[in-house]
């Protein structure tokens, strides 16, 4: 695994620790796995995000891009007061990045790596409350609502292998305002996720700019 612009993949050290969350997923297994974590979770994840840093500022430069665990880099414990049934480690590495408060953001630039797929995306990960009332708003003005639609026949010429929405994507008026390329975990370990992932972003930024131009100011829904 390299640094900065050198970085040359995810070693298979790293899916085979996300192989054993997937199997055990408990705050002891993750405990007795402390220094797999420390290497090959947090250590990797911060050599991606250095890496990616210097052209994705050039791209958009606004983003917040942080390269430790509760920035960039997701926390592998859940919050349970919000599940407090659901297994309590997220089984990925998930890598986020934003413009203004990372709490409030509308819009964001994703990598997450499972144990056997990579998904490179980005848009409007939370849809719900005020945000969704400012998207229905959006939509009931012509403008923005063309502007949308350019966008999502910009994405579909830019790059066929994004899957856009939940819903029918024939509608323009669908739920999700979500966009992500699906590729083979093998990508992940590869000089070529850096390239990949940019080229995915930077199609990407159409939607980015929708989205915070209509949605940023609702907060979280």
């Amino acid at each position: 695994m390299g640094h900065g612009s050198e970085f040359g993949g995810f070693e298979r050290a790293t899916l085979r620790f996300l192989t054993g969350l997937v199997r055990h997923n408990s705050r002891e297994w993750l405990a007795q796995h402390r220094a797999d974590y420390e290497a090959h979770y947090v250590g990797a994840a911060a050599a991606f995000v250095e890496a990616v840093a210097p052209r994705l500022r050039r791209l958009v430069p606004a983003l917040k891009i942080e390269p430790r665990v509760g920035g960039s880099i997701f926390r592998l414990q859940k919050d349970a007061r919000f599940a407090p049934r659901e297994r309590p480690l997220r089984e990925h590495l998930e890598i986020w990045f934003w413009e203004g408060e990372r709490a409030a953001a509308a819009s964001v630039f994703s990598m997450r790596l499972e144990a056997d797929r990579v998904l490179i995306g980005g848009g409007c990960p939370r849809l719900g409350g005020a945000r969704r009332a400012a998207y229905r708003g959006a939509l009931a003005d012509p403008g923005a609502t063309a502007a949308l639609e350019r966008v999502v026949r910009g994405l579909a010429r830019s790059n066929e292998a994004l899957e856009y929405g939940a819903d029918d994507r024939s509608d323009s008026t669908r739920r999700d305002l979500w966009a992500q390329h699906t590729a083979p975990v093998d990508l992940a370990l590869t000089s070529e996720l850096v390239p990949q992932c940019l080229g995915v972003w930077k199609d990407l930024r159409p939607l980015h700019r929708w989205v915070l131009e209509h949605l940023q100011e609702a907060g979280v829904g």
